[in-house]
């Protein structure tokens, strides 16, 4: 409990500061771990075990509210994960000290650049900062690439390490108005006995759009006059999107990669007198939508994925349902942008399964299942028989708290990392769980304590401690695990054996 007390005073000073430097910093936190468990992924038994130390310290700064020495830790883990030699591994350290600060992301489509700067993040332990590490460092190059949103090529530009630590515009060259993945990866020097070492350094979305200024101003313009309506999921998502936009038009670093140019025009669509939130979807099957579902006096903030239809699927045949639950100090963006760098909605879209992850308070919910399911199904060709969950951590005990309210608001559930004691429940347990942790997991007590209660309760459950594992990669390490679960629930299929 004291470390989810640590927990909820990071999640409260990141809310209430709202200081441009803990933006800053919680982004850069979130890209770090993205590189991470992308190289965790691909790495061997052996490599993942000899991470675990820097990641328990990892865990251990961001309660502790030392958000750059979590980062750092983090980005020491990865380059354990990646480099082959100890020299390599302390100049890998030192260049993932430094950020890169770019921008615009948003802008009139006029501004055909992007400036580009190193600046330094935190410091690392002076022996790493050797004459012949620094050398490495700065013989690096970046390589900056820029893409549309199908993934074509645009463009790409090498900048040398000093160049960037005194500042540079890259030209762009982009088509027109719309949403561009940037891409910069760091090329440390090659050596004879090693693989090329290239890092993925920074990720971001670059928009443009046409009359930017004159479209912003024409969404105050409207909201301001419809600020009277009674607030409506259309009206609240309006309102958020353009927040979103402003924001980033005013330079502000977002703590994820937003599609501005979408957002905008997703914001001026259900300004429209007939604008509604399901006219958002049809154009983008597999691309996220950012909502405010309103249902009496609850609302919630989500991320949504709607999956590519297959070939042999309607337009409207229902889907299967899966709603995310993030733990402390994450966001609705959570598990699109981390947790195994967005696996588990990747996993979900192979399955043609829709994915909603609401932004969670201070250990609670702003809207139930039941009431989010139901204003979903108005905009989405949702299964409401088979919804399920899965949390993290906070989000492992939000699960918990869903079914004790309403048992029968899923057809399974899974908790990571957490859960505590379920209680009693009438008319038993309605659905199985699959529970997991880590060998080293602080949150394995709280697992081991849901499953007891379970038990006892004569539930379905599977319980699984992964071996060498902490509190940050135990989504990542379970993720197979539970998709197999709820491949078999849905199939009407026993969930895996216990052990």
């Amino acid at each position: 409990m004291h470390l989810l007390r640590l927990g909820v005073c990071c999640v409260l000073v990141m809310v209430t500061t709202g200081s441009l430097e803990a933006q800053v910093v919680r982004f850069e936190l979130g890209q770090r771990v993205k590189r991470f468990e992308l190289g965790w992924e691909q790495a061997d038994a052996e490599l993942r075990a000899a991470t675990r130390p820097h990641l328990e310290k990892a865990v251990q700064s961001f309660f502790g509210l030392q958000l750059t020495g979590a980062a750092a830790a983090i980005d020491a883990a990865f380059c354990r994960l990646h480099v082959d030699t100890m020299e390599s591994e302390a100049a890998c350290r030192l260049a993932l000290s430094s950020r890169l600060k770019l921008g615009p992301l948003l802008a009139d489509s006029s501004n055909q650049t992007v400036k580009i700067k190193l600046e330094p993040l935190y410091d690392v332990a002076s022996d790493s900062q050797e004459s012949q590490t620094a050398a490495e460092c700065f013989a690096s190059t970046l390589v900056i690439s820029w893409f549309d949103q199908q993934g074509n090529s645009l463009g790409e530009q090498q900048v040398s390490w000093t160049l960037a630590l005194a500042g540079t515009e890259v030209a762009l060259a982009l088509p027109g108005s719309g949403d561009y993945t940037f891409h910069c990866d760091l090329l440390l020097p090659a050596k004879e006995s090693q693989r090329e070492n290239r890092i993925p350094f920074t990720r971001a979305i670059i928009s443009r759009v046409d009359l930017l200024a004159e479209r912003l101003q024409e969404v105050k313009d409207s909201l301001r006059e419809r600020n009277s309506e009674s607030p409506s999921s259309e009206i609240l998502t309006a309102q958020y999107l353009a927040n979103v936009v402003k924001t980033l038009a005013d330079g502000v670093t977002p703590e994820a990669p937003y599609p501005a140019a979408r957002m905008l025009s997703n914001c001026e669509a259900l300004l429209q007198p007939n604008g509604s939130i399901s006219q958002l979807f049809a154009p983008s099957l597999g691309m996220d939508q950012w909502l405010v579902l309103a249902s009496g006096d609850q609302q919630a903030t989500v991320r949504v994925r709607l999956p590519q239809r297959d070939a042999g699927s309607a337009p409207d045949d229902p889907r299967p349902l899966l709603i995310a639950f993030h733990g402390v100090g994450g966001s609705e963006n959570m598990f699109f942008e981390n947790y195994g760098a967005g696996r588990l909605v990747e996993l979900a879209d192979e399955r043609g399964w829709i994915v909603v992850s609401p932004q969670l308070g201070v250990l609670s919910s702003s809207m139930d299942v039941d009431r989010m399911v139901k204003v979903l199904s108005d905009y989405l060709p949702l299964r409401s028989d088979s919804v399920m969950l899965v949390g993290h951590s906070m989000g492992a005990a939000q699960v918990v708290k869903q079914v004790r309210d309403n048992p029968n608001c899923c057809m399974a559930a899974v908790a990571l990392g957490g859960g505590g004691s379920l209680g009693a429940i009438n008319g038993g347990v309605a659905q199985p769980w699959y529970i997991a942790a880590g060998e080293y997991d602080f949150g394995k007590r709280g697992a081991e304590q849901l499953a007891q209660s379970l038990r006892s309760l004569n539930a379905e459950v599977v319980y699984r401690e992964f071996d060498d594992v902490e509190h940050l990669v135990i989504v990542q390490a379970a993720l197979n695990e539970v998709f197999s679960f709820l491949d078999d629930i849905l199939g009407g299929q026993s969930p895996l054996p216990n052990n």
